[in-house]
């Protein structure tokens, strides 16, 4: 995983990914972030009146609930029609 937080000075972006990276699929989103503590965005969402969460506790909450799913045993498809 590659991330960076940046202050874009104009329209255009030109990004450097890492090595590893080269000849993958590789998603890129942007959204805004939180600043000193502030929403950039409307505090609360106008559709269900609830507080928008930070980013940092997003990412909390993802490792908070996150499931393992590693753990869990492979099945075949042939197994459920037995």
């Amino acid at each position: 995983m590659f991330r960076t937080i940046i202050t874009p000075k104009q329209t255009k972006l030109t990004i450097e990914l890492p090595d590893q990276m080269v000849g993958k699929s590789v998603e890129v989103i942007a959204f805004e972030i939180e600043k000193n503590g502030e929403i950039m965005e409307s505090p609360k969402d106008l559709t269900t009146g609830k507080r928008k969460r930070t980013f940092e506790e997003a990412v909390k909450f993802w490792d908070e609930n996150a499931v393992d799913f590693s753990k869990f045993e492979k099945w075949k498809r042939e197994d459920l029609y037995e």
